[in-house]
């Protein structure tokens, strides 16, 4: 693997692309740099999973349902994150900018050399009328769709990992919500 860690191997949005040449942001980057350009051309991140191999992944619905016999506590944000419906790849020291969407709930890339805004531009691989990669990854962030974080203190699932999008269910109340981060702790 060209980082040095093995990995799942799997369909990654945009990986037929190609630079045409050395973006200047590789000077002094770290491999971690690079992985984290790539997992955010392909509306992803990456995370190392129970296996050891490194991974790439989406916001993905389980299906698990967390009732009140399943965690301690469910504490809910008072606010919603809406969809994003917006995307804004910039490049910090130009003037060069991509927006697409019209909504209000925008999601910014900024200086990702693999991204540069108007693609077209500076990528080689994407064949006539298909979609852009911007495009791949405005519709992959508008999947997750709106939702109510909350903070939760479950039982052991060792299971649940981040990237899951799981439902809690508190009397009448339903938070379905990515895991973002998580913190397992033994007390046996």
């Amino acid at each position: 693997s060209a980082v040095g860690v093995n990995r799942v191997e799997q369909e990654i949005p945009n990986a037929s692309l190609s630079i045409s040449k050395k973006p200047d942001l590789f000077d002094g980057a770290t491999k971690r740099d690079v992985l984290s350009w790539i997992a955010e051309a392909s509306a992803a991140f990456a995370r190392f999973n129970r296996y050891g191999l490194l991974e790439l992944v989406r916001f993905t619905d389980t299906g698990v349902e967390y009732t009140e016999r399943d965690y301690v506590s469910v504490s809910p944000y008072t606010y919603k994150v809406p969809q994003i419906d917006k995307l804004h790849i910039r490049n910090a020291s130009s003037n060069d900018e991509e927006i697409l969407g019209s909504g209000e709930n925008g999601y910014l890339i900024q200086d990702n050399p693999f991204l540069k805004p108007n693609a077209s531009l500076y990528v080689q691989g994407r064949s006539s009328g298909s979609s852009s990669p911007s495009d791949t990854i405005l519709s992959a962030l508008s999947d997750v769709g709106t939702f109510n974080p909350v903070a939760a203190d479950t039982f052991a699932d060792w299971t649940m990992q981040a990237g899951d999008v799981v439902t809690f269910k508190s009397g009448t109340d339903i938070y379905k919500t990515p895991v973002y981060t998580m913190r397992m702790t033994w007390k046996g």
